[in-house]
């Protein structure tokens, strides 16, 4: 604006110039400051939030440590054996089993014993022994149970039978469980119960509690009288 002559005094007068309120101004600055307070006051959290997010992240995508899990069993020989005996006692000092043969291995997985030429040995509760051999055959420490493969002999009595006979089975594969209280096959087998008794059949299930022999397929069986014992003149 340009400057006027004031009619009644004659002189030259400023032209005035319009005031403005410094809220004008003050208003946009409140506002920017308001922003600019509130983002610093989240941004820890939200630092936070990122952070928290990241290492999820990162634990999720790592792979497992399996370094303190123990490995399962392997089912491959961990060593290996010639001409050996494996015997267990019990406190008293009493011969409880016995796993011998002339070649074999341990499979870590269900701690087993497999052998050529294997023998085995078991003393029950009860005073009852089985006795086993196989040309192969698979066995736990206890010869609790043996899988026998291969001209299989197992025969059964109690330990001081005295003139007791014994029961004794032959097949080519045969299975004892439970420590020889029970025997099964699904083979060919011959049963006798000393010189008097013989039983032959397809498959066989002997339970010692039940005092049973299940003879399966064509059974054939022979009963001899006992011979009177003859007299020494």
């Amino acid at each position: 604006m340009s400057p006027t002559i004031d009619p009644t005094t004659g002189q030259l007068r400023a032209p005035e110039v319009p005031q403005r309120s410094l809220s004008d101004h003050s208003a946009p600055e409140k506002t920017l400051d308001r922003v600019l307070r509130i983002g610093t006051d989240f941004l820890p959290l939200v630092l936070l939030a990122l952070l928290v997010l990241g290492t999820t992240w990162l634990v999720r995508s790592m792979p497992a440590d399996d370094s303190g899990r123990a490995a399962p069993p392997s089912d491959k020989p961990d060593y290996y054996l010639n001409n050996f005996q494996i015997r267990s006692y019990d406190a008293a000092g009493v011969l409880r089993a016995e796993i011998a043969g002339d070649h074999g291995d341990h499979i870590p997985k269900g701690d087993l014993l497999r052998a050529n030429g294997i023998r085995s040995y078991h003393l029950s509760e009860d005073g009852e022994v089985t006795r086993a051999s196989a040309n192969t055959g698979v066995a736990d420490r206890q010869a609790e149970t043996v899988e026998l493969q291969g001209q299989v002999r197992v025969t059964r009595g109690p330990l001081d039978g005295g003139n007791q006979p014994q029961l004794q089975f032959e097949s080519d594969t045969l299975h004892i469980l439970e420590g020889g209280k029970r025997l099964e096959t699904n083979q060919p087998v011959r049963l006798t119960h000393g010189p008097q008794v013989t039983v032959q059949g397809t498959g066989m299930q002997y339970q010692h509690g039940q005092q049973t022999v299940n003879v399966q397929g064509r059974v054939q069986a022979t009963f001899e009288a006992a011979r009177p014992a003859t007299q020494q003149p």
